[in-house]
Order: C-alpha cells, then sequence, then structure tokens
C-alpha cells in the first residue's frame, strides 16, 4: 500500500473531510466532539495522527468536530 502523510483538515465539515480521507486511501476512525473559540459546528478541529506521521494506505485517521 502507498503511503500517505495527513493533511490537514481542520475547519473543513465532516463530509469534506470524509471524502478527502476516502481519495487519500484512508478511512475515518474515532470521531470525537469538542469546544473550540469561533469553531463552525461539525467542522474538524483536529486530526490524530498530526503530520509528519506517514500512513499506510486503508489505516485510520481519527477526527474532533466542534460540537
Amino acid at each position: 500500500m502507498p503511503y500517505v502523510k495527513p493533511f490537514d483538515l481542520r475547519g473543513v465539515p465532516l463530509t469534506a473531510a470524509e471524502e478527502a480521507l476516502a481519495q487519500a486511501g484512508l478511512k475515518v476512525g474515532t470521531v470525537t466532539h469538542g469546544v473550540v473559540d469561533n469553531c463552525k459546528p461539525g467542522s474538524v478541529i483536529a486530526v490524530s495522527p498530526l503530520s509528519p506521521t506517514v500512513l499506510h494506505g486503508g489505516e485510520k485517521v481519527d477526527l474532533a468536530l466542534c460540537g
């Protein structure tokens, strides 16, 4: 499988983040919710693992959403 470096999805709506991960050959892992000043509800506020971690295709990326 190819290696993929996680990219910055902060501020992106969940559906767009899911699509971007799928196009990169990755899967959505655990989705949690949190609150950050001035964030749009339902948008990504954090991604794990962070760059410069390199992932194999098919691995999961955890997302934290505003909300």
